[in-house]
């Protein structure tokens, strides 16, 4: 996820600006709206430099440009950009239930743009199975699959199912400390939550994914099986 907001934001230092200006519903003098840009890009360039060699500083980096995009949110809820930006800095954080909220504001004011269907009901789905509600995370994870579907290239579709599974791997070995937290689960029932994801997405994955794919899946289960027991 670090490296995910890292690339977001060298995106973001080169076209915020721009694409903060496709709104033009900001009732506030425009040079309040550029003050706020420059002082958010100010925050994201010293993010960068910070990201990797000091947590602490970066955190504090992070929510400060959280405050600047909620400055930016109140002169006009309804611009995309600000919520897709948001959903990235509250992941760094891991608080789920705002990535929820922002995935569900970049979709409302997103809809033109086909790929955030996929994109942010993902996000949705993954803040679901860390919170514990894999219920609710099957549901967003069926709507992006269905959109990925729909794009030309197989690369994304072979993409998400790694993650999937890479996440039920995850869980299984106690590496999502914040998931099995959220469980509040003993060894047995991380084991029990793992298979549930494993048997939702198989029946999907063996439609879409290479035999080498499926069989080392396969493989992985039968041993996770053993240590289930």
């Amino acid at each position: 996820m670090a490296i995910r907001i890292s690339f977001t934001i060298i995106l973001l230092l080169y076209s915020f600006e721009s694409l903060l200006s496709q709104s033009t519903n900001f009732e506030q003098p425009p040079l309040t709206v550029k003050k706020i840009q420059a002082e958010f890009i100010e925050l994201a360039s010293k993010y960068l430099e910070v990201s990797i060699s000091n947590r602490d500083s970066a955190s504090k980096l992070n929510d400060k440009m959280i405050s600047k995009l909620l400055e930016l949110y109140d002169i006009d809820s309804t611009n995309r950009i600000i919520g897709m930006y948001l959903v990235d800095c509250y992941s760094t954080k891991n608080d789920f239930r705002q990535v929820i909220r922002w995935s569900n504001h970049a979709l409302k004011y997103a809809t033109d743009y086909k790929p955030n269907v996929a994109r942010y009901n993902e996000s949705i789905g993954y803040a679901y199975i860390r919170l514990g509600q894999l219920d609710s995370a099957k549901i967003h994870f069926q709507i992006s699959f269905r959109q990925l579907k729909l794009q030309p290239t197989s690369y994304d579709i072979h993409q998400f199912f790694e993650s999937l599974f890479n996440a039920a791997d995850s869980i299984y070995q106690g590496k999502d400390t914040i998931t099995i937290r959220n469980l509040k689960t003993l060894r047995k029932e991380a084991c029990t939550y793992y298979l549930q994801i494993w048997e939702f997405i198989m029946p999907y994955a063996e439609k879409y994914m290479d035999k080498y794919f499926l069989t080392q899946r396969n493989r992985e289960k039968s041993i996770r099986l053993s240590g289930c027991r």
